[in-house]
């Protein structure tokens, strides 16, 4: 961090190739040591906008590319664990045995929610 910049203590951010970030200054916590480089090709709108955020956080336009890159790929992971999840729910309920077994737990846990309200609204009685 250079010296004389007041740091944003908010939400931090991890990064695979890194430390934590902080998603507004887009600083690094500590040295990184090893990065591979490549060219990108942007339209002049998505430079401008790119170079006035970078301006505006004191940083390298690469930092805000690389936090970037790595919220969308964590997006894109959680997308396709949640698509693997729901395909999975549906395999399972296609399955006669399997959903049949599913719907006796859910009427069992009705019963359970029921009780567990009943004790909570006798809670908010005495008080």
């Amino acid at each position: 961090m250079r010296r004389g910049r007041k740091r944003f203590r908010g939400n931090v951010l991890r990064l695979p190739y890194a430390g934590p970030y902080d998603i507004l200054s887009y600083e690094p916590s500590f040295k990184v040591y090893s990065m591979a480089g490549f060219s990108l090709r942007l339209p002049d709108e998505l430079e401008f906008r790119l170079d006035e955020e970078a301006r505006l956080a004191g940083v390298a336009r690469s930092e805000i590319a690389r936090a970037a890159i790595a919220e969308f790929l964590a997006q894109k992971e959680r997308q396709r664990y949640l698509a693997a999840f729901v395909a999975e729910a549906r395999a399972a309920y296609a399955d006669p045995k399997i959903r049949k077994d599913a719907l006796a737990l859910a009427e069992a846990a009705v019963s359970l929610d029921n009780e567990g309200l009943r004790v909570a609204e006798r809670g908010k009685k005495r008080r």
